[in-house]
Order: C-alpha cells, then sequence, then structure tokens
C-alpha cells in the first residue's frame, strides 16, 4: 500500500521543465519530499525555488541519467537525506525530428542513451532500494508513442516503443517474484511544453510543434502524482492519444492513411517559427525552462478522459454499466413485435392461454 503523497519521497529525473517541472512542482504543492534531478544545475536550482514556493521540500541532485553511475548516486544522494525513496518517476528525455535517412546514427544513439537506457539506469538503480523496504512505485513516463508511431520522430518512437516493453517485464517479473514493487507506464499525448523548442530538428529551419491538439503539462502531473498513491499499470493522459491508441489497434493499415493523407503526420508536426538557438540532444541548453512552451492555441487544458475515465475506476465501472444498461434497453427496444409486445418465444398457443388468465 503507497503512502499518502504527503509523506513520500518522490525522485524525478527530468525535473528542470516541461512535464517534470509541473510534476515536482505539484508534489511540492501537495507536501511531499522532491528529490529533483536534471542535466543543468542552474535550471533545477530554478525549479526547486517553485517547488519551494509551492510549499514543498526540494533536494537538486545534479544528473545525467545517461550515466548509470549518476542515477545509482541519485538514488543513494535520496536515501542519505530522507532514509527512502517511495515513487521514483522516470521522465527525462530528449527528441530528433528528422527524417531515418537525415539522421545520423550518432544522433539516434543519444535519443535512445537518453530515453530508453536512462530510464532502464533509473529503474536498475532504486530497484535494490526498493526491494530492500519491499515496496514502493516505479513511474515510467513514456508516450502514446509508446503504441504506434509517427514520421519524423523515429528514434523517440523506438525510445518510447522499447521502454513500454522494458517496464512490463519487469512487472512480470516483480509480479512473478511476489515483490511488492509496482511499475506504472504515464503515456502523455501531445502536451504544450518546451520539449519542441529544445528538440534537434532537420526541418528545413522550422521548430517542431506538438502534434495537434496538445494538452497542459499540468494534466500529466495530476496524472503522475495519482499513480504515486494510487498505483495502476499504464494511463493514457488526454483523449486524443487515446483515440488514436485505438484507430491503430483496430486498423494499422487505416492508422497509416491518416498519416499519410495529405501529409498529416509529418505537415502537422512542424510549425511556421523559424528554429532559434540550439538544441538539448547532446547537452543542457542555458537559461531556466518553464513547464509550459507557449503553444496555447492548441492546448486543450486539462484532460477530461483521463481525469473521468483512466484515473477513475469507479466513474469508468458507472460508465460501463450505464452503457450496458442502455445496449440492453435498445436490444429489448428492437426485438418488439409491431404491436409493442415483446417477443415471447413460446408457441402461439401457449401465449393465448396466458393472455386468458391460464397459466
Amino acid at each position: 500500500m503507497a503512502r499518502p503523497i504527503n509523506e513520500q519521497v518522490v525522485v524525478l529525473t527530468g525535473a528542470s521543465s516541461g512535464i517534470g517541472r509541473a510534476t515536482a512542482v505539484e508534489l511540492g504543492r501537495r507536501g511531499a519530499k522532491v528529490v529533483m534531478s536534471a542535466r543543468s544545475a542552474e535550471e533545477l536550482n530554478a525549479a526547486a525555488e517553485e517547488v519551494k514556493a509551492a510549499g514543498g521540500e526540494a533536494l537538486t541532485v545534479p544528473t545525467d541519467v545517461a550515466d548509470y553511475g549518476q542515477c545509482q548516486r541519485l538514488a543513494q544522494a535520496a536515501v542519505d537525506r530522507f532514509g527512502r525513496i517511495d515513487t521514483w518517476v522516470n521522465d527525462a528525455a530528449v527528441s530528433l525530428y528528422a527524417r531515418i535517412v537525415d539522421a545520423e546514427v550518432a544522433e539516434i544513439e543519444q535519443v535512445l542513451r537518453v530515453n530508453l537506457l536512462g530510464a532502464i539506469h533509473g529503474m536498475k538503480a532504486v530497484l535494490p532500494h526498493l526491494t530492500r523496504q519491499n515496496g514502493g512505485t516505479i513511474v515510467n513516463v513514456g508516450s502514446v508513442l509508446s503504441k504506434f508511431a509517427v514520421p519524423l520522430q523515429g528514434a523517440y518512437c523506438a525510445s518510447k516503443h522499447g521502454l513500454l516493453g522494458f517496464a512490463d517485464a519487469l512487472r512480470l517479473e516483480l509480479k512473478r517474484d511476489g515483490s511488492a514493487v509496482e511499475v506504472v507506464t504515464v503515456m502523455p499525448s501531445s502536451i504544450d511544453t518546451p520539449f519542441f523548442a529544445g528538440a534537434r530538428a532537420k526541418l528545413g529551419g522550422k521548430m517542431p510543434q506538438p502534434l495537434p491538439p496538445a494538452y497542459d503539462p499540468q494534466a500529466v502531473a495530476d496524472a503522475i502524482v495519482h499513480v504515486c498513491e494510487r498505483p495502476q499499470r499504464d494511463v493514457i493522459v488526454g483523449g486524443a492519444g487515446r483515440l488514436f491508441v485505438l484507430l491503430n489497434r483496430l486498423s494499422p493499415a487505416l492508422f497509416d492513411w491518416m498519416m499519410l493523407m495529405g501529409d498529416t503526420g509529418a505537415q502537422g508536426q512542424i510549425s511556421s517559427h523559424p528554429k532559434e538557438g540550439g538544441d538539448n540532444l547532446t547537452a543542457p541548453t542555458p537559461g531556466a525552462k518553464p513547464a509550459r512552451g507557449g503553444w496555447s492555441k492548441m492546448n486543450l487544458g486539462q484532460s477530461w478522459y483521463t481525469k473521468y475515465w483512466d484515473l477513475n475506476p469507479v466513474g469508468r465501472a458507472v460508465a460501463l454499466g450505464a452503457l450496458g444498461v442502455a445496449g440492453l434497453g435498445l436490444a429489448r427496444w428492437l426485438t418488439r413485435d409491431a404491436d409493442g409486445s415483446a417477443d415471447d418465444p413460446r408457441p402461439d398457443e401457449a401465449r393465448l392461454y396466458t393472455s386468458a388468465g391460464v397459466s
């Protein structure tokens, strides 16, 4: 059983901007002790001040998750300071927007090193501590691109597919061993964060953008905080992402056609803004980064689907029950006779006796 969030020690990678920063602030607001990591000490310190302003306690540990030794030191720093780790959140990620034929092998390797190996390093670093405690939660921030692919993000899609597979395998092994450690995958749809401005892009000088529609990072932060207290197998943040996942599952060929129709899958990820400044693929860019990325025109805000369906088993059960009752009612109405009476499978003679009061 997970502790209440105001009693938890939560380690969070990628905590300096975007989803990580929004999550760190929300954890602080709810009283958790937050161990924040990212590559840039400057960005971490700025984010930690926001956590403290929200009423939380923050410890910053600059960490490059691509280095396993640094992840081990991050875990130990959390234990040294607070005595334990209740939840470990793997959120650090980078991206490369380019056709695969235009991407350098070294660039692809770096995306995999941070997004996939970085999360694996985190899981391996925290597992001995959680096993010794006989409990705790690992939350991996994947993507709806863990479930399907889009053009221009081949390396990112590969990293998120791999992360989901590794997390699912770890969950099965822990259950097989009778462990109380939980493994959760949170899969956001497009989110309004600075992630796109920091990505390396080979898009003819244009900046990448979220594939519309996008949601507010607070929606993901709320989902992560929720599963810290009430772990579940996985969560998709954003009804649009869930729809894409369902369409791809029902007909991959149809989904591919939709991505290619009018070049929607590629052009939907290319903004009209010029790509300025550097990128954070191999090193952090200077300056503090906010949680939001300025894509307000496509930002839908909170995800009602996630709040009232994926994270609400009671609401989901009520909705499914209502749909079941409605379905039975419709089926009964469709099988009524022309005179308005329900179909009766008994012979005509038996029905005649019943209508006359004879049983």
